[in-house]
């Protein structure tokens, strides 16, 4: 068995897209609770298992190395949608 796709994701652009919308919180927030290990979606998660259970769908602009994931079976572009991939199986390395 071969090794796993690594997905590459910024992790400081994708929490502004991903809590952009939430009127509760303000950056510094965010900031705060994912330090604190208080976000769904933070360094903790390592694999597109977790990572699509709460987000449904990954935009490529934040994804730094999508140049070297097309084409791989195990990462999913939606075919509606091209800029976005919407599963897969695998790891996530947070930059």
């Amino acid at each position: 068995m071969g090794k796993k796709t690594v997905v590459k994701i910024n992790l400081d652009s994708f929490l502004d897209w991903k809590y952009q919308d939430k009127d509760d919180f303000s950056l510094k927030d965010v900031v705060r609770f994912e330090k604190e290990g208080l976000l769904p979606i933070n360094k903790r998660i390592k694999n597109s298992k977790d990572f699509f259970v709460e987000t449904g769908f990954l935009p490529t602009v934040f994804v730094e190395n999508v140049e070297d994931l097309k084409g791989r079976k195990d990462v999913n572009f939606d075919e509606d949608e091209p800029d976005e991939i919407n599963g897969g199986n695998f790891n996530i390395e947070w930059v």
